[in-house]
């Protein structure tokens, strides 16, 4: 592939991830979650499988609260080939910080998986525009939740992006 044609196609990944983040910085999300996943738990883990699970330990929190989550999450490469993932979370009301809740998930994913690092969302920092950074690379994979799709639903439509769809893998 030429240079020219390599640069471009990196720019437009840069704007449509730029552009996504900012599309999801307005949801009132709760919490932001880093997760890492232990090589001695889960030996070498890819995107796809990081997503699954992900999507496992959301499913885990939203029977133990009795109602769906409402998630986003982005694989993320990093320099030594490990994936590791940025989530976001709406739980519309049930989390508080010192949340036992929260402290038994935490302790349920590192059992299973590896570390968490939990932070409630403070808006205004970009949290979000930052963990959508690859968003528009092949580099990487996001998921979400049907309570993300329904909530974004719910909320006025931006122009150019389509609410009709259910949330999957993209590659």
């Amino acid at each position: 592939m030429p240079v020219r044609e390599a640069k471009a196609i990196a720019l437009q990944q840069r704007t449509a991830s730029h552009a996504f983040g900012h599309w999801i910085e307005h949801v009132d999300w709760d919490l932001r979650l880093v997760i890492t996943f232990s090589p001695s738990k889960l030996g070498h883990t890819s995107h796809d499988l990081a997503l699954r699970r992900v999507r496992d330990g959301m499913n885990w929190l939203g029977g133990y609260l009795r109602g769906p989550v409402a998630w986003l999450a982005f694989t993320e490469p990093t320099m030594t080939g490990h994936v590791h993932v940025h989530a976001l979370l709406v739980l519309r009301g049930r989390w508080r910080p010192s949340s036992a809740l929260l402290r038994k998930w935490n302790a349920w994913w590192r059992r299973r998986n590896g570390y968490v690092r939990m932070q409630k969302y403070t808006k205004g920092l970009a949290g979000a525009i930052y963990d959508a950074k690859y968003s528009g690379s092949s580099e990487t994979e996001w998921d979400c939740s049907n309570a993300f799709t329904d909530l974004m639903r719910s909320q006025t439509p931006k122009p150019g992006l389509p609410a009709e769809n259910r949330c999957r893998v993209v590659r």
